[in-house]
């Protein structure tokens, strides 16, 4: 028996719509979650950033953190890189290493100190006294060392947002992660406590107060001596911070100058003749530098003429050695002058095939720049733009120049 019409009509439907549904729940992918934030969460654990298993990030909120695409200078990528491997403040350590001074020298720095007081004095015995002081130098070391720190930061911000160096939002989280404020005042809430503890031995009596401060101040002094170097660290990070960028600026300026192939080409040639030029200027300051000087080399520098006159100057300084406890002084006396003479030598004869390889280079940068002005029927309708091109990449090799002898100078200082 045929169905009424109506009633096909229905189950028409109702299986077309089935069919359609299946198809739907065929179509719908899993959700999985916020994937994004699931990223987000991935990189700050990497980064030993330790999130309450509570919190709630929502997308709107997170704002990823500069990539290193965006940091210009090598000094700044660098320290992308050293932000990343941060630790907590458990793991911070002395800047100086306060080990390889002796007792008898921390009693020395410190006895005026402990002559103020004689109740302050007398509440320590010997052993005791020597390592308070080194508990209390070490407190005082972490919290001048977290203060160059936050300096340094202060300049690495304002130089780089003023000049334009990088740019880019970073999270709170991250933000957080990097602030050494929490160290500083962590550190500083440590050394109160430990003033209060030994001042509370002591009755908190003037002497005793009076006594406290005085300490402070003379290992505080002593700790600026000990730093001084790590000072002049930071110092040279700032200026290379510096000239970095100002590298980076001239060489876009010479891509403003919209150079054609064989400009780029000349360009590469010129810088990197001038980059084998410095670096032959460079050691030659440093071979001046040994005929006067018998500290063996860095072991940075890798080079068969270093490694010959630190030989020579080891031979020199175990036959000097010998000389103090032998009788035969005037044969180890020649021996000694003989290999001074052979030092000399080689480094005459290292400087001489330097500066003939400088004179090579100067040679090679003169001939490439003349090749921007080799007479073509272009010539004069693009004159002026050669010379726009040939100025930028004259900028940027003084520029080298500049740099270059920047770090020769703190080198040989150092």
């Amino acid at each position: 028996m045929d169905n009424p019409f109506y009633q096909d009509l229905c189950s028409n439907y109702f299986n077309n719509t089935q069919a359609m549904e299946q198809v739907e729940k065929q179509k719908k992918k899993k959700c999985r979650g916020n994937r994004k934030l699931q990223r987000y969460r991935r990189r700050l654990r990497k980064q030993c950033v330790k999130l309450p298993i509570n919190e709630k990030l929502s997308t709107a909120n997170v704002i990823m953190e500069p990539t290193e695409s965006a940091i210009i200078s090598p000094i700044v990528a660098e320290t992308a890189a050293s932000m990343k491997k941060c630790k907590t403040v458990a793991t911070a350590k002395d800047s100086v290493d306060y080990t390889t001074t002796s007792d008898e020298v921390l009693h020395q720095k410190t006895s005026q100190a402990f002559s103020r007081s004689e109740k302050f004095d007398n509440i320590f015995n010997p052993v005791e006294k020597i390592h308070f002081i080194r508990q209390y130098i070490s407190l005082i070391d972490q919290l001048s060392f977290q203060q160059l720190q936050e300096s340094q930061w202060k300049y690495y911000h304002h130089i780089g947002t003023t000049r334009n160096i990088w740019h880019g939002r970073m999270s709170k989280v991250t933000a957080e992660k990097y602030s050494i404020n929490y160290i500083y005042e962590t550190t500083k809430s440590a050394i109160e406590q430990f003033e209060r503890d030994i001042l509370l031995k002591c009755g908190n009596i003037d002497d005793c107060i009076y006594a406290m401060k005085e300490l402070y101040l003379i290992l505080s002094q002593l700790v600026q001596e000990k730093q001084q170097v790590l000072r002049n660290q930071f110092e040279y990070k700032r200026e290379i911070l510096v000239l970095d960028a100002t590298d980076h600026y001239l060489l876009q300026r010479f891509l403003i100058t919209e150079p054609n192939k064989t400009h780029i080409i000349l360009a590469r040639r010129i810088w990197k003749a001038a980059k084998e030029q410095l670096i032959a200027k460079q050691e030659i300051a440093l071979l001046q530098y040994r005929l006067l000087s018998t500290s063996l080399i860095s072991k940075s520098v890798s080079d068969l003429v270093h490694e010959m006159i630190d030989n020579i100057d080891t031979n020199i300084k175990t036959l000097d050695d010998t000389v103090e406890t032998s009788s035969t002084t005037d044969c180890l006396s020649n021996e000694i002058e003989k290999l001074k003479s052979s030092k000399n030598d080689i480094i005459h004869h290292a400087i001489l095939t330097l500066e003939k390889k400088i004179e090579n280079l100067n040679k090679i940068i003169q001939n490439e720049r003349n090749k921007f002005f080799k007479r073509n029927r272009f010539m004069e309708s693009t004159s002026q733009w050669q010379q726009m091109v040939l100025d930028a990449i004259e900028n940027r090799r003084m520029h080298m120049t500049e740099r270059a002898n920047y770090i020769k100078t703190y080198k040989l200082a150092t």
